[in-house]
């Protein structure tokens, strides 16, 4: 295996290391906390309980709630470990609208979730557009004076209209209404006499004009009738007419269908705060006010709506919004488009020409986008999961760009993180949907925040007289507190108790060898001895638990203690063990160093340098170097034999430094290394040196021998052997 492949290995073991250690509980830690059976299984989706009447080993007393595996071992017999349960209640399969039979989007319909808090739990859930589904499109139009020419376009369009999404379903409603301002100066003319245009009717806010209808002539024939009026300012009232046109019955709209409003404007539109411009500070109500003849009643009375308002609407009848706007318009209602979910926007062309093209457009990319959204699903935390069209399962709640009749599939994440403190809170329903849809996934979400256990004992021994045993633990009447109840403190829990026991290095009450008693820990006795026991203030510390060498104990009571697992050395002795003397006297190199100035002394022995290539017990051998030899020669030649290659100059600046002295014959002193070299005259000369101190003391012998050739060659390559 390569070195890159080696490193990727670590670093995703590494990863799922840590991945783990976020997941799992360290050995339960974080389910230690729990004082009962129903705040155990709260904390962590891990935590387990266990009911037993009796959980202790000898006198201590096991911590109840704790991972399951922890529970087995200790041998626990009633392990108390609730999980979720998912029911189907409805769950027809997908299929298109035929006859009478609406189509189904989205399965299952209905189910019953029984959810541990803290423990996500998965639904699969499939959704497929319906062939032929119900599609309910009502045209809203801005007729102010500057929309006239694209209100004849529109006329001339609602048979071919009709016709045309009928060809993609054949249960299709058409339905008209327009909007201009609030009758109100100084937005308009009141004066009946004044008007925008020469042919401009007197203004009106919003009116409904025609219900929605399979019948595209009569449509034209509405949209041509409907007069054009006009304003003082360039926002209009179309806020008021869309609120009306989402909540009012008279549009026509049916339960099951897929709703279009097709948002026709020619300029921006006032919202909640503008109507105080006119005198009217009322807010609106969110209700329908349409007279018989369709006009809109409270014009005069309510503010316009929200943009808040106008998205709780749309989101609560499942509306889809198509935004048809000039250019310069663009920007204004793409800003709003992102507030309101299943939205889009989109060019209208001079006149509207191409309004039959946004129409049949929009409507394609919208069946094939599907959006997921969770309603009423406060403190519930949903996610989705999906692969769409790839092979790669991520984290969204949209799949866009689907095929006709493709089917998609998603998982539904659903987590609570705790129990309410009200038990009719604990019984919640809420719902899934597909945006602009009305098919729903009904959830019926139980969440399990009690055990099941036995009724509990009123009054036991084991809690004192002062409390009640329910899943195995007491239950303390108030003022009381304590594992058995045993504590005479006011305002005091028992977890408040256990914080002055809990180990803050590990978390454990007592560091798991002992009990906690009103707050004071009472450590437990050393299994391999009934006289000694663990110490300190959360019985953290083992004293008896450092390496016993040959017998004995830190090296001994002369040499060392033991304290809380480690030894401490007394004076003249160290290591981990204390069985190192700091005497290091048998570290002493002929030279005076320390392992001769390459290494330190550990437990009386040397550990040379790496970097210094100096091996032996004082660190003196340097096979694999050339030591002094190379660096001396030089200075040898100058002193000595007045040759070489440094100048006289030269030679009393890098050769002071050594004691150079001739000799006949060099000294026997084997502790002396000895330096062999041939010169340029093929002579050989010789001389030792030592270490005296940090000073380097030479003997260099006089005169030179000559070699013959051969033996000069052989000379020649030790030197090369020497330099390396």
């Amino acid at each position: 295996m390569d070195f890159n492949k080696r490193m990727e290995t670590k670093v995703i073991l590494f990863a799922v290391i840590c991945i783990l250690s976020v997941v799992i509980p360290t050995e339960g830690t974080i389910c230690k906390h729990a004082e009962t059976c129903a705040q155990c299984f709260t904390l962590h989706k891990d935590c387990t309980w266990c009911a037993d009447e009796v959980f202790q080993s000898g006198r201590t007393k096991y911590t109840r709630c704790d991972i399951e595996d922890n529970l087995i071992k200790k041998k626990c017999n009633s392990i108390i470990n609730p999980d979720n349960d998912l029911q189907f209640i409805k769950n027809e399969n997908l299929r298109d609208e035929i006859g009478n039979k609406t189509g189904i989007h989205i399965q299952p319909q209905v189910i019953n979730l029984k959810l541990r808090p803290r423990k996500p739990h998965r639904i699969e859930l499939a959704y497929r557009e319906a062939k032929d589904s119900a599609v309910d499109l009502y045209v809203l139009m801005d007729l102010s004076a500057s929309m006239k020419r694209s209100k004849e376009t529109l006329s001339k369009l609602g048979q071919t209209l009709a016709k045309e999404m009928k060809k993609i379903t054949k249960k299709f409603l058409l339905g008209f209404g327009s909007y201009v301002e609030k009758e109100i100066p100084p937005f308009v003319f009141t004066d009946s006499n004044i008007t925008m245009c020469s042919d401009c009717a007197m203004t009106y806010d919003y009116r409904h004009v025609m219900k929605l209808s399979p019948n595209g002539t009569k449509f034209s024939q509405m949209v041509a009738a409907a007069e054009i009026s006009g304003s003082n300012d360039i926002p209009e009232a179309g806020f008021d007419a869309l609120m009306q046109t989402l909540v009012c019955e008279q549009i026509g709209w049916r339960s099951k269908s897929r709703k279009l409003v097709l948002f026709i404007a020619g300029s921006s539109f006032h919202t909640a705060g503008s109507g105080k411009l006119l005198g009217v500070v009322k807010p609106n109500d969110e209700r329908c006010h349409l007279t018989a003849a369709g006009e809109y009643s409270e014009s005069k009375v309510q503010d316009y709506p929200s943009v808040s308002q106008i998205r709780s609407q749309v989101n609560s009848k499942k509306v889809n919004v198509i935004f048809a706007v000039p250019k310069d318009q663009l920007m204004t209602y793409k800003h709003l488009s992102n507030f309101l979910l299943g939205s889009t926007v989109t060019t209208l062309q001079k006149d509207s020409a191409n309004i039959l093209d946004v129409i049949k457009s929009n409507y394609r990319a919208i069946v094939r986008r599907v959006q997921l959204r969770a309603e009423n699903n406060e403190n519930i935390t949903v996610k989705f999961f999906s692969k769409c069209n790839s092979d790669e399962l991520k984290q969204t709640d949209v799949c866009e760009n689907l095929d006709a009749d493709s089917k998609v599939s998603f998982a539904v994440e659903i987590e609570v993180d705790k129990c309410p403190e009200k038990e009719a809170d604990r019984k919640r329903t809420f719902t899934i949907h597909p945006i602009g849809l009305a098919n729903t996934l009904t959830i019926h979400l139980e969440l399990l925040c009690e055990c099941n256990c036995t009724e509990a004992t009123k009054d036991p021994d084991e809690c004192s007289g002062k409390g009640e045993k329910k899943c195995g633990a007491c239950i303390c009447k108030e003022n009381y507190v304590g594992r058995n109840c045993e504590c005479d403190r006011e305002n005091v829990t028992n977890q408040a108790l256990d914080e002055l026991c809990r180990n803050p290095d590990t978390g454990l009450i007592c560091s798991d060898r002992g009990q906690c008693v009103c707050g004071v820990c009472m450590c437990d006795n050393i299994k391999s001895s009934k006289d000694r026991f663990f110490s300190e203030q959360y019985c953290q510390c083992d004293d008896y638990s450092c390496d016993i060498i040959d017998g004995k104990l830190c090296g001994g009571s002369k040499q060392g203690v033991c304290n809380c697992g480690v030894c401490k050395c007394k004076d003249g002795f160290e290591g981990p063990n204390c069985l190192c003397s700091t005497n290091n006297s048998t570290c002493i190199a002929e030279n005076g160093f320390i392992c001769n100035g390459k290494g330190i002394c550990e437990c009386g022995k040397c550990i040379c340098d790496k970097e210094s290539l100096h091996r032996g017990p004082l660190c003196e051998d340097c096979p694999t170097c050339s030591g002094m030899c190379s660096e001396t020669k030089h200075c040898v030649q100058c002193k000595i034999f007045q040759s070489g290659n440094y100048t006289s100059e030269v030679c009393d600046k890098l050769c002071n430094d050594y004691e150079i002295t001739a000799v006949e014959e060099l000294s026997e002193d084997s502790t002396r290394k000895k330096c062999q070299f041939v010169d340029d005259d093929h002579c050989t000369f010789l001389y030792k040196y030592w270490y005296e101190g940090t000073k380097v003391s030479i003997e260099a012998k006089k005169g030179k021998s000559r070699k013959s050739n051969l033996q000069s060659s052989k000379v020649n390559i030790y030197e090369s052997i020497i330099r390396g």
